[in-house]
């Protein structure tokens, strides 16, 4: 059994563990209504300790840190997912930079056909010489 001395975010994150059993750290903090370091530092204390392990990483869609998914319990803690290497980096660079020329090219045509194509251009014309 946890003792918590004089701690109150520590009953509501095993709380919320329990009831939702694998959550990450915002999700945590989301469902306690605790401030981020509070419950970042309890984290690390129940992980220490040996009360809540790491079952998987969630990884974000884009760019950002991968987060934690922690359990309530003991168990094995899943190493983090490896930085990307430099071939990779740069492989996603390239297709990025591939898409934005790509997508600029297409809004060049669109202002091009814009300007050039007027099917009222004659019809002005004649109110314009009248």
């Amino acid at each position: 059994m946890i003792i918590a001395k004089q701690n109150k975010t520590l009953p509501k994150i095993l709380a919320a563990l329990e009831a939702d059993g694998e959550m990450t750290a915002p999700e945590i903090i989301a469902s306690t209504g605790a401030t981020a370091r509070c419950v970042e530092r309890q984290i690390r204390r129940l992980l220490a300790d040996g009360h809540v392990h790491i079952v998987d990483w969630q990884i974000p869609p884009g760019r950002g840190r991968a987060a934690a998914v922690y359990a309530l319990g003991p168990g094995d803690n899943v190493p983090p997912p490896k930085r990307p290497t430099a071939s990779q980096r740069r492989a996603r660079k390239r297709e990025w930079q591939r898409k934005y020329r790509a997508r600029k090219a297409v809004a060049k045509r669109l202002a091009m056909t814009k300007h050039e194509f007027n099917p009222f251009a004659p019809i002005m014309a004649q109110l314009r010489a009248a």
